[in-house]
């Protein structure tokens, strides 16, 4: 007897929590939202978020949840996630946690970002603060060859961010046009840095042990840097003649 009235308990103690977690999603659902406040977006404003989510519309927002609203904008491709806060009074604030942007790619004219991960997002018109590496890639439909390019960029850049983060907020562009070797160029200095394609993190670890030292001397006559042979480094040096004139060394 004492079992079944404890059973009893149970399912009535079950049953109130159930009817109350139902009143309180259901409280939730009916509030009524008059504005939508987007906080911590950078890279687009607000209005280019919620045109893309169809938040826009003040007198579409009839039904409108905090839940539908979360679904909507985390399918923007520049959106990792979102928190959705009622705040009171119609007004819902939206905390806005974007994909970290990592290089700008650059392919038959068209612009492109590529994340940390290797996937690539279109760039949308709006688009702010892309003061990022610039990656220049063979037109290529094959897609593992494109893989690759993409590979490679993100050996230079994680293998630069990871030995020299001085050298890697330098980088202004790679480029892997070229099948056997990548070129760097770098926002502080005026000469190319070759690569060998097949020994990307052997030269870029060379490279990074190398900068620091040439950047202190800061010197103007280096022409390039060619890292492609083994235990070498060839760095090309030019002078000014009587004339005025750059002569190669």
């Amino acid at each position: 007897m004492t079992k079944i009235i404890s059973n009893v308990k149970g399912f009535i103690f079950l049953l109130i929590a159930l009817i109350a977690l139902t009143a309180i999603i259901g409280g939730s659902s009916k509030k009524k939202i008059e504005k939508i406040v987007l906080k911590n977006n950078i890279r687009l404003n607000a209005e280019n978020y919620l045109s893309f989510a169809m938040l826009d519309d003040k007198t579409k927002y009839e039904g409108l949840t905090l839940l539908l609203i979360k679904d909507k904008l985390e399918k923007h491709p520049y959106i990792e996630k979102c928190d959705v806060l009622y705040k009171g009074k119609g007004i819902v604030e939206v905390e806005i946690f974007e994909v970290p942007f990592y290089a700008l790619l650059m392919q038959n004219g068209k612009e492109k970002i590529l994340t940390e991960d290797g996937e690539l997002l279109p760039k949308i018109e709006g688009t702010k603060y892309l003061n990022l590496p610039v990656i220049l890639v063979e037109n290529t439909k094959n897609p593992k060859k494109m893989k690759k390019q993409l590979t490679d960029a993100l050996k230079v850049l994680k293998a630069s961010e990871l030995y020299n983060s001085e050298l890697y907020g330098e980088i202004s562009s790679i480029d892997l046009t070229k099948s056997e070797s990548v070129i760097l160029t770098m926002s502080d200095t005026d000469y190319p840095v070759i690569l060998d394609r097949n020994k990307i993190l052997d030269n870029v670890l060379a490279f990074c042990n190398l900068y620091s030292s040439l950047k202190n001397k800061e010197d103007k006559s280096i022409t390039y840097i060619d890292l492609r042979f083994n235990n070498h480094v060839f760095i090309g040096t030019q002078k000014v003649n009587a004339m005025g004139v750059k002569e190669l060394l």
